[in-house]
């Protein structure tokens, strides 16, 4: 595997003229060391990063959709711009990360904890929030739409007025309860604790 980051780091350094890009595709990467790897461009499609510590990775610009960060702890990442619907980030841990404008449609993070993070101009649609706690997190410029916040808390939320609040969900993904607008804005202010 290392030699594929290899040839995927001579990809970015030559802007594509030499190495290759990563493309992954129904990976197990529980085993595989990224932290600190710059890996943005790559492809992770449904890739399998379940349990795993992951510590300063640059996944940029990455396409992610549906990979699998169940029960991970992801500590001062970078998947800005990356694709990542569809995603299943359950139970995790999620520290000093930025998911600044990413495709964030239905993923999945219900029962996770978000710290120090960012979702700026992230989208949100159908995005599962179930019982996450968030804590210090900016979201200007956010995109909620349907996003499931169902059991949420919010600590010392950053930028809620700058988000575009179309629509929440504070019911379950299978028996909605939707708030629009400035209700839905309310909603999120009340349950900061």
């Amino acid at each position: 595997m290392e030699e594929l980051f290899l040839k995927h780091k001579e990809w970015l350094d030559s802007e594509g003229q030499s190495g290759a890009q990563l493309i992954l595709e129904n990976e197990d990467m529980k085993d595989v060391n990224i932290d600190g790897k710059l890996l943005h461009d790559a492809k992770f499609l449904e890739c399998d990063f379940t349990k795993k510590c992951i510590t300063k990775t640059d996944f940029d610009n990455s396409l992610m959709c549906s990979s699998m960060f169940i029960y991970s702890l992801i500590r001062e990442c970078n998947f800005r711009k990356a694709d990542l619907q569809y995603a299943d980030f359950k139970n995790a841990q999620i520290l000093n990360t930025s998911f600044a404008k990413t495709d964030l449609d239905e993923a999945d993070f219900e029962n996770a904890t978000l710290t120090n993070s960012k979702l700026i101009n992230a989208c949100l649609y159908l995005t599962n929030f179930s019982n996450v706690r968030f804590k210090n997190i900016e979201f200007s410029g956010a995109m909620f739409e349907e996003t499931v916040l169902s059991g949420a808390e919010f600590e010392n939320i950053i930028g809620i007025d700058d988000a575009t609040i179309k629509s929440i969900n504070i019911g379950t993904v299978d028996n909605p309860n939707i708030l629009v607008g400035d209700e839905a804005k309310k909603w999120i202010y009340n349950r900061e604790i």
